[in-house]
């Protein structure tokens, strides 16, 4: 049997046709009306805070005295200010459990629609329970934060479901902005709250009406998702081909769908059908996992969430306009989210997130020097307390300074990480993985979201300029991240992704080129002591950054050291060029017994090169080559060896990529090698169980 590199079958993707793309762009549009929740919830929240009928509530009701629920943040009653921050974590430990927890349970065993409409039903009742309670009693008020986190779970639930849903039926040239439709709901609805914000702010129950406004919108979604189709990807995967036929060709509009499902074939075949967890710490999923992880940490860092939560309160004492002030920093995010739909596939994910990154650190960064040269923050006493109040004066110039500084940041935010963040995790997994490994990295968000509810404590110490210079510094390194880890992704179908990250070499960014030049330089400068040194059995180099310059260096070492017997290399960054200057050291080298390789880069060929060796090296009686990358290609190399091989006792090829066919090529070594006694391969993509020329293989070896 020939097998297709994965490479020769990625090519093989390029005429894929997509029909009239009208249907999915409606059904993208819908859809995203999930997004509504986010953006609503946080545009009301930022301004009932400071609306009276809140107060009177939760402030007046509570602690019987009206004036001290109007001092600046520092001076509120404790207890009141700690609710503030309550009624806003728990909203985010919400949204973390729904991300994390629920919805990739149920989008992978019930589908992509069933997560959408669950995360509908939960934030309706969550919001119920927050608005329909009167207040004035702290019993009313823990049954409200209750009402918080169940709304909260309905919030994550579609911050995870809307971007899956759309990049899963959108055409490859339409994905970003089809994708990018929920941050266009959310900034809508981060908008229009501040608009009924605004109107309602006067009106003796002013909060609860902002706030039930929004119900409207889980009522449409779980009327209208149940007449939307599957995911041709879900339904592939869950019914067979003929299911997913039927659900492309109607999303489509065309019955000419051939190649696209072959694509998706490919794709499930590559990647096997069985989801578990352990598929998540493959060292190729691993390093994806900590991008979209990183991605949707870095975005919540930038400091936008606090800045609509908080900045109604931080804007009041600014600017004496808080809900003003959110009114026109919501219509810049909205305004700027509009075009940016159309930039995602013109300009790229990748460009625009570092371009976007750095016009943010300019915005918190003037944002940040204009409050600290242009208002006097003095300590007073309140209550019989010395507190530090944020701003007793501050110029009416350096206030408005200020909020255009901060609009800039929000337009910059509104066309790269806002969006973005969701559009680019909901594409860069393999089908097989992709609903856990979203669920992981949007819950990361919604964790980092409940830390940063507690950056109105932050004020205190830091000062509102101190606050926004440590989110400039955040943005930054955000910046940084992107350049290092992040390749782009516009323009490609979601099953070559793959090969996108595969070639991505983070290896020839230039701060990476100077510190692989530094390790490189001590595993030469270790390879001049090895040479020389008659005492040492065992060298362990696991954990550090040695690549295939420094693996270099150690097989010059290997061919002339007389005493090393056991050497550890795993989790390094060696890929199949370093295991071929490995594998013609240990041809000649006479002493080494164990070789652990596992966590490298390690493919087929780097398989090939040290199959080469097993054929040659006649001391090596353990080798450990797991969590790498090699696939059926590399197994048939390895299988071949270990025929002629007669020192090797243990060989561990566990989560790797061996398919179910190609273990058959392990049959003939087990019947015929006379030395192996372990044989691991777990977590490779075949039963072993379920192969009877392998358990006659297994039977008949002694």
């Amino acid at each position: 049997m020939t097998l297709k590199s994965v490479s020769e079958i990625h090519h093989q993707h390029t005429n894929v046709k997509y029909g009239k793309p009208y249907f999915a762009v409606l059904l993208a549009a819908f859809s995203s009306l999930g997004g509504w929740f986010f953006g609503y919830d946080q545009g009301v929240t930022g301004g009932i805070v400071v609306m009276n009928s809140f107060k009177n509530d939760f402030c007046v009701g509570i602690y019987g005295n009206a004036s001290v629920c109007d001092l600046p943040v520092a001076s509120l009653p404790s207890d009141y200010r700690r609710y503030l921050v309550l009624f806003t974590f728990l909203y985010n430990v919400g949204c973390f459990v729904g991300a994390l927890f629920i919805s990739s349970f149920i989008a992978e065993r019930y589908g992509r629609r069933a997560i959408i409409l669950t995360s509908a039903i939960l934030f309706m009742i969550g919001t119920s329970m927050v608005i329909f309670p009167p207040g004035g009693s702290k019993k009313i008020m823990i049954f409200i934060l209750i009402g918080r986190i169940i709304e909260g779970t309905g919030v994550g639930c579609s911050s995870f479901s809307c971007p899956l849903y759309a990049s899963e039926i959108a055409p490859t040239n339409l994905r970003g902005m089809l994708s990018g439709f929920m941050q266009l709901t959310v900034v809508t609805g981060l908008f229009a709250a501040n608009v009924v914000n605004y109107l309602l702010q006067n009106h003796k129950w002013g909060w609860r009406l902002s706030n039930g406004i929004i119900l409207i919108a889980p009522i449409v979604i779980m009327i209208g998702i149940c007449l939307c189709p599957e995911t041709p990807r879900w339904l592939f995967k869950k019914k067979g081909r003929k299911a997913a036929e039927n659900s492309l060709q109607r999303i489509r509009k065309t019955r000419d769908v051939t190649n696209e499902l072959d694509a998706i074939s490919d794709a499930i075949r590559e990647e096997g059908n069985q989801v578990s967890t352990k598929e998540l710490f493959t060292p190729k999923i691993l390093e994806r996992l900590a991008v979209g992880i990183g991605i949707h940490v870095f975005q919540q860092t930038t400091g936008i969430n606090p800045i609509f939560t908080f900045g109604g309160i931080i804007y009041e004492n600014v600017l004496g306009k808080g809900i003003i002030s959110l009114l026109i920093l919501s219509g810049a995010n909205l305004l700027f989210t509009i075009p940016a739909l159309f930039l995602f596939d013109r300009l790229g994910r990748r460009n625009l997130l570092i371009i976007g990154g750095l016009g943010m650190v300019v915005g918190h960064l003037v944002a940040a020097t204009v409050f600290a040269t242009g208002c006097k923050v003095v300590k007073t006493i309140s209550n019989d307390t010395i507190v530090t109040e944020e701003v007793v004066t501050c110029k009416e110039s350096s206030g408005i300074a200020m909020l255009v500084f901060t609009v800039i940041f929000v337009a910059f935010f509104a066309i790269s990480w806002g969006p973005i963040a969701w559009i680019y995790v909901a594409e860069i997994y393999p089908l097989n993985v992709r609903a856990k490994a979203v669920a992981i990295a949007t819950g990361s968000n919604w964790l980092i979201g409940m830390i940063m509810s507690y950056i109105l404590e932050l004020i205190n110490p830091l000062g509102i300029h101190g606050v926004f210079y440590l989110f400039s510094g955040l943005t930054l390194l955000a910046v940084v991240f992107v350049y290092l880890f992040c390749p782009e992704t516009r323009g490609v179908l979601l099953e070559d992704i793959e090969e996108v990250f595969d070639n991505f070499q983070l290896k020839n960014r230039p701060p990476i080129k100077v510190l692989r030049r530094l390790c490189a330089k001590g595993a030469q400068h270790l390879s001049n002591v090895l040479q020389q040194n008659e005492t040492l059995i065992t060298l362990n180099l696991e954990f550090n950054l040695i690549d295939d310059q420094g693996a270099l260096h150690l097989a010059n070492a290997l061919q002339k050291n007389k005493t090393l017997t056991t050497l550890y290399l795993q989790f390094n960054k060696i890929s199949s060029e370093g295991a071929g200057h490995l594998a013609i050291a240990l041809q000649q080298n006479q002493t080494l017994t164990t070789l652990d390789l596992r966590g490298n880069f390690l493919n087929s060929r780097a398989a090939q090169y040290i199959a080469d060796t097993l054929l040659k090296n006649k001391t090596l009686v353990t080798l450990c080559l797991s969590h790498n990358q090699i696939n059926s290609e590399g197994a048939m190399h390895l299988a071949a060896a270990l025929k002629q091989n007669r020192t090797l006792i243990s060989l561990n090829l566990a989560n790797n990529q061996i398919d179910a066919p190609e273990i058959e090529y392990f049959v003939n070594p087990l019947q015929k090698n006379k030395t192996l006694t372990i044989l691991n391969l777990r977590g490779n993509q075949f039963n072993v169980a379920r192969n009877s020329r392998l358990i006659a293989a297994l039977t008949e070896n002694t």
